[in-house]
């Protein structure tokens, strides 16, 4: 097991620290090849490590859990074993573009997902259900119909349900298989229409002048993103997405959870400020 899946190293970083993170970069990495021109969400000032116009996604993610929250009560207990079953779509409402069923196992310190292509985002907004997986999957066939099969007999047996949907802004930069990942406007909206995936996040996640940076590999980290790490003196940290999205705007009443879950290069700022 130990050699399963992937590393995935998550910090929380400054925006003035964006432009040291790709300088690093600049002669190993280059812009992910499905990545488009990010003015329309980000300052033209960001620039990529080519100098051109920073480029990337707008991602929509939601997030389905046990009645109970198995996922995010996982997360806060910290186990070494999580589970993540989500739906997730790219762009603006309208957009015409890919929805993939995903499942995230982490184990210990490597992350194993599944993902599979299923419909566009104008057919799964038009299906028109509290559950539309269960419209847009059961005609699915062959090799896909059966993972599809798979994923729907997972979120029957644990009762699956609509959470929340996080959305944000993804600049993305590969070298091989190796992928530097910088997040922004971070926001998400609880107990969302599940077949409007495309919408606004109404919550902010992740406070203004702060992004988030992952680190992804395979086996051995590559030399540039270790110098990444020393020059800029960057500790890996948990950052959970879905766990600061529950946090804030399904169970706002437990104040506890809300600090546990946050990140500590955010709970120093939130002291400083």
């Amino acid at each position: 097991m130990s050699g399963e899946g992937r590393r995935e190293l998550k910090y929380i970083i400054h925006e003035d620290q964006r432009a040291k993170v790709l300088d690093i970069a600049r002669n190993a990495v280059s812009a992910d090849e499905h990545a488009g021109v990010l003015t329309d969400y980000i300052s033209d000032g960001f620039r990529g490590p080519d100098g051109e116009l920073a480029k990337g996604y707008r991602v929509n993610t939601l997030y389905i859990d046990t009645p109970d929250l198995r996922t995010y009560t996982q997360r806060l207990r910290s186990a070494h074993i999580r589970n993540v079953v989500r739906i997730r779509t790219y762009g603006e409402p309208g957009d015409v573009t890919p929805v993939f069923i995903e499942s995230k196992r982490k184990l210990r310190d490597r992350v194993v997902k599944h993902r599979a292509l299923v419909c566009n985002a104008q057919e799964w907004a038009a299906a028109d259900a509290a559950h539309p997986w269960e419209t847009i999957l059961p005609p699915l066939e062959g090799a896909l119909g059966r993972k599809a099969q798979r994923w729907l007999a997972h979120t029957r047996r644990d009762k699956l349900d609509t959470v929340l949907t996080v959305h944000y802004v993804r600049e993305v930069y590969t070298e091989g298989r190796s992928r530097l990942t910088i997040d922004h406007l971070v926001s998400a909206t609880g107990k969302q229409d599940p077949t409007f995936l495309q919408g606004p996040g109404l919550t902010r996640l992740i406070p203004q002048g702060f992004l988030v940076l992952e680190l992804k590999f395979d086996i051995r980290k590559p030399a540039w993103m270790r110098d990444i790490c020393s020059e800029l003196n960057l500790v890996e940290e948990p950052v959970s997405k879905y766990g600061l999205g529950v946090a804030h705007t399904v169970r706002t009443d437990r104040v506890g959870e809300r600090k546990y879950i946050t990140p500590p290069t955010l709970t120093r700022a939130g002291r400083a400020a």
